[in-house]
């Protein structure tokens, strides 16, 4: 769903350019679960919820050398709030299967887009919705009624296969779990739902994750780990928290990068790092590749459409 345009706008930092290989054999048809990619005027002009500028150097292009030097043949590029309508994402997705990477997308819509246009997405390589639920934007205790105005869009993209991404806080999460529970369609938590990973066991949010994650529709990005608390990779304090999500629900579990880390304010992390942090959560090659192969096949690349 697009948002006006904010009168103020923070100009993004760079991503670190490519350098360095990741530290382990990373495995034939890896995906990229979660990234941006960006264009400029006149191609593509502003006009959604313009709270940041994107650099310079986090265009379609960039973010190609960035797969290709990690050795990642698949990714999901998830449409930017700060544009109009779709389209960067959609010119994005061909850009990456030209260069011979296998991409799908999810989209932001109005929460009344018919039927032919989800087709004309679907057709594209559109496998799902993503929705900003901000901590402003709905009163607390409120959350559940308003998603379930979103219940007509998720019966139309049912048929299509596709999924909900949402976009929520964690100390949210508890007026949404018994809504997601009963939606026939998945639903992907971004970045861990954003629970507090540092603090974990004093979280009611990150207890509530675990509940949803026990439920057979919901799924967790394990991306934006830069986010947090933890200044530097490979972000220790957070490892006994992901640790646990790994081994409690291992098959509905997506890592992203988060490229081109958009608006992000710490140390910048490079995208080898955080695909290192991957085996520093788990030395077994098998999860990973459960987290990294299989996972995303299922969810993005087997979709069928009606």
């Amino acid at each position: 769903m697009f948002k006006p345009i904010s009168p103020q706008a923070i100009t993004c930092v760079s991503p670190i350019p490519p350098s360095v290989r990741p530290s382990f054999e990373v495995p034939p048809r890896a995906c990229d679960c979660h990234a941006h990619v960006y264009g400029f005027p006149p191609h593509y002009e502003p006009g959604g919820d313009k709270r940041y500028i994107p650099s310079a150097d986090s265009q379609v292009q960039d973010y190609v050398r960035m797969l290709q030097s990690l050795g990642i043949q698949r990714a999901v590029l998830v449409q930017p709030t700060i544009y109009r309508d779709n389209q960067v994402t959609l010119d994005g997705m061909d850009v990456l299967r030209a260069a011979g990477i296998d991409a799908r997308g999810i989209a932001l819509v109005d929460p009344a887009v018919d039927s032919p246009e989800i087709a004309r997405l679907d057709a594209a390589g559109i496998r799902g919705v993503r929705i900003h639920l901000r901590e402003a934007s709905v009163p607390r205790g409120q959350d559940a009624r308003i998603m379930k105005q979103l219940d007509p869009l998720i019966e139309r993209i049912g048929p299509f296969g596709w999924h909900l991404q949402l976009h929520v806080h964690g100390n949210r999460l508890q007026g949404l779990r018994e809504w997601v529970a009963g939606l026939p369609v998945p639903v992907v938590l971004d970045h861990f739902g954003r629970v507090d990973l540092k603090r974990a066991a004093q979280d009611p949010g990150y207890e509530v994750l675990l509940r949803m994650l026990s439920e057979q529709n919901c799924w967790v990005k394990l991306s934006a780990v830069n986010r947090f608390d933890d200044p530097t990779p490979p972000y220790p304090s957070l490892r006994s928290a992901v640790q646990e999500l790994i081994a409690f629900a291992p098959d509905r579990l997506l890592w992203g990068t988060d490229w081109p880390h958009s608006s992000f304010k710490g140390a910048m992390p490079s995208d080898a790092a955080l695909l290192d942090i991957l085996a520093y959560w788990t030395a077994d090659a098998s999860v990973r590749h459960r987290i990294l192969v299989a996972n995303p096949e299922r969810l993005y690349f087997s979709t069928r459409t009606a």
